[in-house]
C-alpha cells in the first residue's frame, strides 16, 4: 500500500473514531436536555374552553384553579432552559468542528507525519547501533 493510500485511511479511521465517540455524546445530551426540559412543566393544560354538542364554546364560570392559570415566569423559565440547551448544544458542535478542523489541518498533517519520521529514523538509528555493538562481541 503506498504511503498516500496509508494516509487516508487512517485519516478516515480516525475520522470514523471521532464519529463514533461524539454522536453517542451528542446522543446523551439530547436526552438529558429533553428530559430536564419535559420533567418540570407536569400536565399540559388547555385553555380553551370544550364544544358544546352543537359546536359552540362552552365558556365555563371560572373553574379554572389557580394552579391552571398560565403563569408566564414559568413558561419564561422553560423558554430560557430550552434556548440554552439549543446553545450547548451549538457550542459543543462548534468545538468538535474546531476539533476535526484542526486534527485534518495540512500543517498539522505534515508536523505529525515529520514527527514520526523522525521517530522512525531515530529507532532506525538505534537498531544499528546495537547491532553494530552486538558484532564486536
Amino acid at each position: 500500500m503506498s504511503a498516500i493510500t496509508s494516509e487516508v485511511v487512517s485519516a478516515l479511521r480516525r475520522f470514523l473514531v471521532m464519529v463514533a465517540v461524539s454522536v453517542p455524546l451528542l446522543t446523551v445530551v439530547l436526552l438529558v436536555g429533553v428530559v430536564a426540559v419535559a420533567a418540570p412543566t407536569g400536565a399540559v393544560v388547555s385553555t380553551a374552553a370544550p364544544l358544546a354538542p352543537d359546536g359552540a364554546r362552552e365558556e365555563p364560570a371560572d373553574s379554572r384553579t389557580d394552579s391552571q392559570i398560565f403563569d408566564d415566569r414559568k413558561a419564561e423559565k422553560e423558554v430560557d432552559l430550552i434556548v440554552n440547551f439549543l446553545l450547548s448544544i451549538a457550542v459543543f458542535m462548534a468545538v468538535m468542528l474546531g476539533v476535526f478542523l484542526w486534527h485534518t489541518s495540512p500543517r498539522h498533517r505534515l508536523r505529525v507525519a515529520r514527527t514520526r519520521a523522525d521517530r522512525r529514523v531515530g529507532e532506525l538509528r538505534s537498531l544499528v547501533r546495537d547491532d553494530e555493538g552486538d558484532s564486536g562481541i
